[in-house]
């Protein structure tokens, strides 16, 4: 058998079976950093629905001090009126007793006119307390366009901020009626430009246009 020159002794070389050995693997890559979460809001986000700040006070057009005087005085004619109607029977039966018995006269005016006076405060806080509490004005007022509002609903302020609203002018009175009129006049002083007077501010009413 002829051999070749070069190839003496060797062996042929033998194909694997199952092809090409898979080429050996890198250098493996570390898994990634465990993360922290979704990244916080941003600053400045609106807050969730429920967890917003309070609303702040509501308010209107403040009512001018001349139209509040004018309302003040109309109110104070209508009620003059029926205390006159209310005083004129009055008269008249104080005038009879005086003539009949002398003696219980002076005691009868003096019951009558305590009587009359305690009926002129009821009637009068009444008016105010019922009206405002109610409707949110007087009759003085609804003439001259204005009306007594909440300021932190903006509804009618009820019969309970009513009544304080109008109890704080009447313990001013007794001040031999100055501290009744400060209490008047007191929105000029106030600076928070909603012109309430120290009774306002008790109550957290407001007078405001119509």
């Amino acid at each position: 058998m002829t051999q070749f020159p070069g190839h003496e002794g060797q062996q042929p070389e033998q194909q694997n079976p199952y092809g090409a050995p898979p080429p050996a693997p890198g250098p493996s890559t570390p898994p990634p950093a465990p993360g922290y979460g979704p990244p916080p809001p941003a600053y400045g986000n609106a807050p969730a629905a429920g967890y917003g700040y309070a609303p702040g006070p509501v308010g209107g057009t403040p009512g001018g001090m001349g139209k509040r005087l004018v309302a003040r005085i109309i109110d104070g004619v209508l009620l003059l009126v029926v205390f006159i109607i209310l005083a004129v029977p009055l008269g008249v039966f104080s005038a009879m007793s005086s003539a009949s018995d002398s003696a219980t006269a002076g005691t009868f005016n003096f019951g009558a006119n305590l009587g009359f006076q305690a009926l002129v405060l009821l009637i009068g806080a009444g008016y105010e307390i019922g009206m405002i509490g109610a409707r949110g004005a007087t009759i003085g007022k609804q003439v001259m366009g204005l009306k007594v509002i909440n300021i932190e609903t903006g509804a009618v302020p009820g019969f309970g901020s009513a009544a304080l609203r109008w109890l704080i002018p009447f313990i001013g009175s007794f001040f031999c009626g100055i501290g009744e009129l400060l209490v008047y006049v007191s929105p000029f002083f106030d600076n928070s430009g909603r012109q309430q007077g120290w009774h306002d501010k008790v109550a957290k009413t407001q007078v405001v246009l119509r």
